[in-house]
């Protein structure tokens, strides 16, 4: 890694193999995070191959980004006129949306309340009874879209826990 960039180089790779992803894997070695997946079809035969163009520096913040709101929460956190609750979870806009910041379904709770995974709602919508939060079981749409939330809920925590708490004077 050089300069918060990540730079992979793969060579001599067999023909039989048709897909290259990086990703983020648990102790089980289980993809828990997809960061970018490469077709190797649709390339020109070539001896190397090297991911890097499409790559950021890999903070926590990043990998959830990339594998986790851009793939299951914008569909309903997209943005514009399609975020559910005003929560607009695109890059660029998910962590001013989200970190300290009140829910707008329950005021008294932080969406991120930094240093405090309990107390976040983030957390609680991912705990297996999450649907009694807000009415939307979102346990169940992660499951149905291939997630572990368990290995998820145990990464956002950590990250959750990595954040200064909110300001008391702001």
């Amino acid at each position: 890694m050089e300069s918060g960039r990540l730079r992979v180089e793969l060579s001599q790779l067999s023909d039989t193999v048709h897909t290259v992803e990086l990703c983020v894997t648990n102790t089980l070695r289980k993809k828990t995070l997809s960061l970018q997946r490469l077709e190797l079809a649709s390339l020109p035969a070539q001896d190397t191959v090297r991911l890097e163009s499409a790559l950021r520096a890999l903070t926590s913040a990043s990998c959830l980004q990339t594998g986790f709101f851009n793939e299951a929460c914008i569909r309903c956190h997209g943005g514009g006129n399609q975020s559910a609750r005003g929560l607009n979870l695109t890059e660029g806009h998910s962590m001013a949306m989200l970190v300290n910041v009140p829910a707008a379904s329950h005021p008294e709770l932080l969406r991120v309340s930094g240093g405090r995974p309990e107390e976040s709602l983030l957390h609680q919508i991912l705990a297996e009874s999450g649907q009694d939060v807000l009415h939307v079981n979102h346990v169940e749409i992660l499951h149905k879209l291939g997630v572990d939330t368990d290995v998820l809920r145990t990464f956002i925590d950590e990250w959750i826990k990595s954040l200064p708490p909110k300001d008391p004077n702001s």
